[in-house]
């Protein structure tokens, strides 16, 4: 009894090769296209050259003056993004457009590293690229000077009114000071004119009372100004600050203003386009398709569950592929196929089923095989065909074979090798006709054919019946192989009713046809039904290199053993009578 593997899809490097050369199409219609396009749009593409232009940024005039440990590196990391928004504005593009006439392709980005703005530009010929990366960075520099001269001139503005602030505060806080300044004046005066006044008249005398008065108010003006001197030191120290930041702003605020941003590299006219040469983009092509290709055949074979070679029916049931038929190079009916065995002798699809007889030969070397029933999972999956080059290959070898159609529900042995349908095989346990006058021996071979006569009413009971069983010990007796040509397995249960009465049972699978699953079911219900599953045969798949050295298939040799002897019906002459099933 034959056991089945229900093993996963578990792929080797073998495996993965032998699905990209099995659907080699798929692979190389993304190529192809790839290549293609890529050739096309490298031969009307438009050369594109690029130029650059880099700009140094640096403080602003007003920044240097204001606080002269600012670091410029510092300010750019965090101002990067408004310097190109800057050079990008509707302002700077529209002085720009005033200059060249038109709005250049640009892109602008930023060296944080070394505070640089880069300027790309790029245009279909050499010198525009330059022409226009150096007109945006020499626009962008002018931006950004008189940016500078803006804050300048806004700095000085902002110093002068704080200036003017402080001396009012300066004069308000010295105001008592002052006043007391002026008394301490007046009566200076007041005294010294009273001096001269004694002096004239030649008294020798002092005026006591204007001196105590003048000694009175110093004293009070030395304490308020000690009072004072604090606030008054702290205003003069700012006035001489800000006093010292205009000068130096008006100094040198117009050197300064015009290092805020230099361009340290003119962009220069480029020699070659920076379009990618075409074997690159070959080159990338054929690597993009041929792995879009791999995806798409992986992707097709993982949705695909039918089987298509040897090692998926080894792999999914254990069983081995006695031989596998190759596929038809061009379109054949179907009694052709059925009889490719002696249509075309030397054909790689005779060589095949020569190589399922020299299988059964060795299954038969332990076990004699007696008879064999060929099913398959599903109909129109090669049962038939095999069924009878099987039949004609073994009485190739001069044994007594017996092919009977047992297949009652699409009975198609008669339009093979064009026989009656009636009477047959059921017309001898039906109606008692002998099995002589309803077999048809092919002419000048030792191969007859029986068909399957009249319809019973239940075929799977009268498959299953004791006269059934006894009319095929009959047929094994007097024969040397019986061939059943049987239902397939999945539909109907014919099949199984007889696979455990016969010798071998033989599984057709039409490759890229059969799924997986339809076959792993297949093989468990006659292995269930006690069926001896010798083999599998696998039709219609693709041998690739297949060798031109051919068997010569033998004639069947007329060598007729009782049943054969006894036969009262008339030799079938193939080809003479034969119709399309």
């Amino acid at each position: 009894m034959s056991s089945y593997s229900e093993q996963a899809d578990e792929y080797s490097l073998r495996d993965y090769l032998a699905i990209l050369r099995r659907r080699w199409i798929l692979i190389t219609v993304p190529l192809a296209l790839a290549a293609g396009l890529t050739v096309y749009r490298q031969t009307r593409q438009v050369d594109v050259y690029v130029s650059t232009s880099r700009v140094l940024l640096g403080n602003s005039a007003a920044q240097d003056v204001l606080n002269p440990s600012f670091q410029s590196n510092s300010f750019l990391v965090r101002e990067l993004s408004n310097e190109i928004s800057l050079a990008t504005s509707d302002a700077a593009t529209t002085a720009v457009k005033e200059r060249l006439g038109r709005v250049p392709n640009i892109s602008i980005s930023a060296d944080e590293l070394s505070d640089v703005l880069i300027f790309s530009a790029a245009a279909e010929t050499g010198d525009d690229a330059a022409l226009n990366a150096n007109t945006w960075a020499e626009t962008y520099v002018a931006f950004k000077q008189q940016s500078a001269a803006d804050s300048l001139g806004d700095a000085v503005d902002r110093f002068q009114r704080r200036l003017a602030v402080l001396r009012t505060e300066r004069q308000e806080v010295r105001a008592p000071l002052d006043l007391l300044s002026d008394q301490i004046a007046v009566e200076q005066r007041i005294a010294d004119q009273l001096r001269r006044d004694a002096a004239a008249s030649g008294r020798d005398g002092s005026v006591p009372f204007t001196t105590e008065l003048q000694d009175q108010l110093q004293r009070e003006y030395d304490r308020l100004l000690k009072d004072l001197e604090p606030e008054l030191d702290l205003i003069d120290t700012e006035i001489e600050a800000i006093s010292d930041s205009i000068t130096r702003l008006q100094l040198d605020g117009e050197l300064s203003a015009s290092g805020v941003a230099t361009i340290i590299q003119v962009a220069a006219s480029p020699a070659n386009p920076v379009n990618a040469p075409l074997s690159r983009n070959l080159l990338l092509a054929v690597v993009v398709g041929g792995l879009v290709g791999a995806g798409l055949a992986l992707l097709a074979e993982n949705l695909d569950r039918t089987v298509k070679t040897e090692e998926d029916i080894t792999t999914l049931v254990g069983l081995p592929v006695l031989a596998t038929i190759p596929k038809p190079a061009g379109a054949a009916k179907n009694t052709e196929l059925a009889l490719s065995f002696v249509n075309a002798p030397d054909g790689p699809i005779s060589s095949g089923y020569q190589k399922l007889r020299t299988g059964l030969q060795f299954v038969s070397v332990e076990n004699k095989v007696k008879s064999i029933i060929i099913t398959s999972p599903n109909q129109s999956e090669g049962k038939t065909t095999t069924s009878s080059n099987l039949a004609w290959a073994m009485a190739a070898l001069g044994q007594n074979v017996v092919l009977a159609d047992i297949d009652f529900r699409r009975p198609r042995i008669n339009g093979v090798f064009g026989v009656p349908l009636f009477p047959g095989l059921s017309n001898h346990i039906l109606d008692a006709r002998q099995l002589p006058d309803l077999i048809s021996r092919v002419d000048g071979t030792s191969l007859v054919i029986l068909p399957t006569g009249t319809v019973p009413p239940n075929p799977g009971d009268f498959l299953a019946s004791d006269a059934f069983l006894a009319a095929l010990r009959r047929l094994e007796e007097e024969s040397d192989l019986v061939v059943l040509d049987a239902p397939p397995v999945l539909p109907v249960s014919d099949a199984l009713a007889v696979a455990r009465h016969v010798d071998a049972t033989l599984l057709t699978v039409l490759a890229g046809s059969t799924t997986k699953d339809e076959l792993r079911q297949a093989v468990q219900s006659l292995t269930q039904a006690g069926a001896n599953i010798v083999g599998i045969a696998l039709i219609g798949a693709r041998i690739p290199n297949q060798s031109k050295y051919r068997y010569h298939a033998d004639a069947p040799q007329d060598e007729r053993g009782p049943l054969f002897a006894n036969s009262k019906t008339r030799a079938v002459r193939l080809g003479s009578n034969a119709v399309n099933p």
